[in-house]
């Protein structure tokens, strides 16, 4: 199963540093990788 990635150009810091400091939401990235 593949899903698409977003481009570089999609990826906004701020957004990514606030998925990373989201507990729920990192439990589940880290069940995705």
């Amino acid at each position: 199963m593949s899903l698409p990635h977003p481009t570089a150009d999609q990826i906004s810091l701020p957004i990514v540093l606030a998925v990373l400091g989201d507990p729920t939401r990192l439990s589940i990235v880290r069940y995705l990788a």
